[in-house]
């Protein structure tokens, strides 16, 4: 059966002795005539080497876990640091990367940094005295990069005075440690991460959250376009009870699409006539909308109303003021 389905008829030949080799009839090519049809292959399609491709692998890439105490950028000891270690990345974190230019000083030769979520969030928190439009805060240059499938060289003790490696998995399937979630998350749920304004204080954190969070209206932080600034898909929960505060999560680090900057309207096609074009009004929905677009449930059903009526309107004021600065300059030519 294993030869029939894989395509082996007339290919391996049992041996009935040790040493024993026999190929029959080898034909590396199908025959083809000079005027045949092409042939249509092996049906069905063998699971050998001849299977479609797997597309669903993880994909891991190594970068240099920020958890020792190094002297170099961010590596030095804090106060809030314990046993030495700099609130370390473990197995299912949530991971950061900082966007900034390539490194001119030490170390160099090293990895991709990355940084777990509240060793981020520690730095942000120091930057709350500096002016909103200083260049030294990084609020906007952090992004997530993925979720820690493991550690190699953990160094908890600091005995090494080196960095360990991180591999990151950056799209597929990997353990995701439920602790960093303030509820409960449930198969088919979507992990998300935010980057939230303190109304009280000029400071930046990144805050995870849930759809199921979303969809109960129990976010706890507002989502309001002052509050939250900007947010990622970090992956949608395949297994809620993979292991004891870990689940499995497929991940795919996507930005949640900002509001829209391009002109008010598309050019589409016209249904009386394929060869023209009209004009349709572009609808722009804010960062709030987006999350409340995609997560609410029937019981949100006025909500879900209220924010079309609103981008609608946003839409033909935008486009009543192209328009009006259109005329303006082509009356100033």
């Amino acid at each position: 059966m294993k030869r029939v389905h894989e395509g082996l008829n007339n290919y391996i030949k049992s041996l009935k002795g040790a040493g024993e080799v026999g190929v029959p009839n080898v034909q590396p090519r199908l025959p083809v005539g000079p005027d045949a049809p092409l042939p249509i292959g092996i049906r069905p399609i063998p699971s050998s080497s001849q299977a479609p491709k797997k597309t669903n692998a993880t994909i891991v890439y190594s970068r240099t876990a920020m958890n020792s105490t190094r002297e170099d950028e961010f590596g030095a000891v804090r106060v809030c640091d314990v046993g030495g270690v700099a609130i370390p990345i473990i197995e299912g974190s949530l991971v950061f990367t900082l966007r900034c230019s390539p490194a001119t000083r030490q170390p160099l030769g090293q990895n991709v940094k990355t940084f777990s979520l509240a060793r981020v969030n520690h730095i942000l928190d120091l930057e709350a005295d500096l002016p909103l439009d200083d260049l030294k805060r990084t609020h906007d240059k952090w992004c997530p990069d993925g979720v820690c499938n493991n550690l190699d060289g953990a160094d908890p003790y600091n005995e090494f005075k080196d960095f360990p490696i991180s591999n990151v998995a950056i799209q597929g399937f990997v353990r995701f440690d439920t602790l960093q979630l303030s509820s409960k998350v449930c198969n088919a749920d979507r992990v998300l991460v935010g980057m939230v304004k303190d109304p009280e204080r000029p400071v930046y954190q990144f805050k995870v959250f849930t759809s199921y969070e979303i969809t109960k209206q129990k976010v706890p932080f507002s989502l309001a376009p002052e509050s939250l600034l900007k947010a990622w898909t970090v992956g949608r929960v395949v297994d809620g009870k993979q292991s004891k505060n870990m689940v499995t999560v497929n991940v795919s680090i996507d930005p949640i699409a900002p509001k829209r900057d391009d002109w008010p309207y598309k050019l589409v096609p016209s249904p009386a006539d394929p060869r023209a074009f009209i004009k349709e009004m572009v609808t722009q929905y804010t960062l709030e909308e987006q999350l409340l677009r995609m997560w609410l449930d029937d019981k949100g059903e006025a909500r879900l109303t209220l924010i079309e009526i609103q981008a609608r309107q946003r839409a033909e004021r935008a486009n009543q003021s192209f328009f009006q600065a259109q005329v303006a300059r082509e009356e100033v030519n």
